[in-house]
């Protein structure tokens, strides 16, 4: 049978926040990244074919780290994995922000470290959720996670063009931003709640007084 937090529980849990924080960072770099891969390869001196074999290559490069994500999240801990994720996409994406066409040697870290990065953070986001909350309530506390990030998915593409019409350049907005993604990783690592599943309320019977959950758990 299905257990875990509801809406209501799971609003009064500073886990809840501090996923929030953890997704909206990391969310932040992928919508920037997303938007402006190609113009910042344009603007560093890569041709539009150049950006776009690249573009590919790193496209190619996911069908398999997507895969290899899931296995090694379900291998080593998927919190603990998540975690990583956040740190490997900060460091591939401020290796994206500094490549060039003479500095091209920095692709394979910006393939390996952001590609993994994420990879991880878009198989395990939903699985760690599920982890801390449980599935009773599963796709209502999926979206306060998603509400709580709305401002900075909004905010972060404004940001980033607003610097590149400023500076001339997406290398400051991007660097803020890669390295916001640590402090998302700090957040992952501040929440002290146990997995669901090793809470008393999982293993009580329904009804049980254990199965009211310590909405005090960070």
């Amino acid at each position: 049978s299905e257990g875990g937090l509801s809406a209501g529980e799971a609003l009064r849990t500073p886990a809840l926040y501090l996923l929030a924080v953890a997704s909206a960072l990391g969310v932040a770099v992928l919508f920037i990244w997303t938007i402006f891969l190609v113009p910042h390869l344009q603007a560093v001196g890569f041709s539009l074919r150049a950006a776009a074999i690249i573009t590919g290559a790193y496209g190619a490069c996911q069908l398999v780290l997507r895969v290899s994500a899931g296995w090694v999240g379900d291998r080593f801990g998927r919190r603990r994995v998540f975690t990583v994720s956040l740190a490997a996409m900060g460091v591939g994406f401020h290796a994206f922000t500094s490549v060039s066409p003479d500095r091209i040697w920095l692709l394979p870290v910006y393939y390996l470290c952001f590609g993994f990065g994420h990879a991880a953070w878009l198989v395990l986001q939903m699985a760690v959720i599920a982890d801390y909350f449980g599935t009773r309530r599963f796709a209502t506390v999926r979206g306060l996670v998603s509400m709580l990030q709305m401002p900075m998915n909004v905010a972060a593409p404004l940001l980033a063009g607003w610097s590149f019409d400023v500076t001339g350049s997406y290398h400051t907005a991007f660097t803020v931003f890669a390295f916001g993604t640590f402090a998302g990783m700090a957040a992952v690592m501040l929440i002290r709640r146990p997995p669901w599943a090793d809470l008393p309320a999982a293993r009580a019977p329904r009804g049980d007084p254990a199965s009211a959950p310590e909405s005090s758990d960070s």
